[in-house]
């Protein structure tokens, strides 16, 4: 069952929010950044990626820009954020890096205010199995004074994601819980990232084999996703991938196609899932189909998936237990 299990980890890895990372008002130097700011924050979280998109790339275009030249760095991260949730890793990770250089024109290394573009690119690494890199961004966004609960809350959850894929597992449970607290804590125990945090500690136990647990998690990340205002298509898709997964492990391979399927129409719909996990759910539906002796469709599916070009980043992709042994 290793394609099964190389494909949903896959999923399970998918990108991290950045929607919550809100940058101190005392950061922004200009009455015209902050207005622009605010207004992207909340295209961005009501899900208007596109419409988001367009206004800063319009500011970043034009040459009388009058947001102030201490703008540029937000304008900048805010773009990463968008193509982050828009599936464009690599252009997220690049945006967040030169995010980073110009801020150095205006704070030191260890001011706060660079916990929002730190995180987004440690993320990104993270997605694109760059783990050294990943791994020295989030000790430089751990060395960071944090206040905010809901800063906390994204630490947490990627300690939770290191802890996990090397293979301690109750760490990343202690981790992902308290980040689910501090989200709590935060006000926003409904939104797309708490439902993140909840697919994973669902991941987590079903690689332990705590089904009943998993089930669980999994539902009520389901049910935030179909009611958080910030929730994007593929935070659904990733859902009932990972449901899909928990049913395959337990033989129910009806309800794991049924799962499965969804997961693919909401995907055709939407262009914003990465090559990868597209590539992943296909591979899952077919070993489903497979075992439901739907040998025609499964070699349709199969096809589907190889004719689909995966970024060089995504062919470093490791299992855990390659990862473990590389420690």
């Amino acid at each position: 069952m290793r394609i099964e299990l190389a494909a949903f980890y896959v999923l399970a890895l998918g990108p991290w929010h950045a929607t919550a990372q809100e940058v101190n008002p005392d950061a922004i130097q200009t009455e015209a950044c902050r207005t622009f700011h605010e207004d992207i924050s909340r295209k961005r979280d009501n899900g208007q990626l596109a419409e988001a998109g367009a206004a800063l790339s319009q500011a970043l275009a034009a040459p009388e820009n009058v947001l102030g030249e201490s703008c540029g760095w937000l304008t900048v991260s805010n773009m990463a954020t968008v193509f982050a949730l828009s599936g464009r890793i690599a252009e997220a990770e690049a945006l967040a890096k030169q995010s980073l250089r110009m801020m150095d024109k205006w704070y030191a290394p260890g001011d706060p205010v660079r916990f929002r573009p730190l995180h987004l690119l440690s993320s990104m690494q993270f997605q694109q199995a760059k783990w050294g890199k990943a791994r020295e961004t989030f000790r430089h966004l751990q060395a960071l004074h944090i206040e905010q609960p809901g800063d906390r809350a994204l630490v947490h959850g990627l300690a939770a994601l290191w802890s996990e894929v090397e293979g301690r597992y109750q760490d990343a449970e202690r981790e992902y819980f308290s980040a689910i607290a501090a989200w709590k804590q935060a006000g926003r125990d409904e939104n797309a990232d708490m439902a993140t945090m909840f697919i994973g500690v669902g991941t987590l136990y079903l690689k332990q084999g705590r089904y009943r647990e998993s089930a669980m998690s999994l539902d009520r990340a389901l049910a935030i996703v179909n009611t958080a205002r910030d929730a994007v298509p593929t935070d659904r898709v990733k859902v009932l991938a990972v449901r899909a997964a928990l049913h395959t492990r337990q033989g129910q391979w009806r309800e794991a196609g049924e799962e499965l399927r969804s997961a693919i129409s909401i995907a055709d719909k939407d262009v914003r899932l990465d090559p990868p996990e597209l590539k992943a759910i296909l591979a899952c539906y077919a070993f489903v189909l497979r075992k439901g002796n739907r040998k025609a469709e499964a070699r349709s599916v199969e096809a589907r998936a190889a004719a689909i070009r995966l970024p060089e980043w995504s062919k470093a992709m490791v299992d855990v237990t390659e990862l473990r042994s590389r420690k």
